[in-house]
């Protein structure tokens, strides 16, 4: 897939300078594991409380606030993103997480 081709949020998502930490974060745990799937959280250092919002907004369902703390709950400097569900809506279910591609 191109990026021309990436739906407009997965391509808001990838150039927020917000997340770049996230990103280089990912990029770090990709190169330590054999599978991409073994990804599950992500420990990410130095988010902004800008990158914070962002991915609270995303993560923190009505559900989820009335009922459990913050997906994002960061810890001296260090939050913990839950790469799964955050990029669950942008690949399709079945298999392998993530073995079919980008939704359209």
């Amino acid at each position: 897939m191109t990026p021309a081709e990436l739906p407009a949020s997965a391509r808001a998502l990838a150039e927020d300078a917000d997340l770049a930490p996230l990103w280089q974060a990912v990029h770090q745990r990709l190169c330590q594991v054999d599978e991409p799937a073994e990804l599950a959280t992500v420990s990410v250092t130095g988010l902004s409380a800008g990158g914070v919002a962002l991915l609270r907004s995303w993560l923190d369902t009505s559900t989820r606030r009335r009922r459990v703390k913050s997906a994002i709950s960061p810890d001296g400097g260090v939050a913990k993103v839950p790469l799964r569900e955050l990029l669950a809506p942008y690949f399709a279910h079945g298999g392998r997480w993530g073995d079919r591609g980008f939704r359209s």
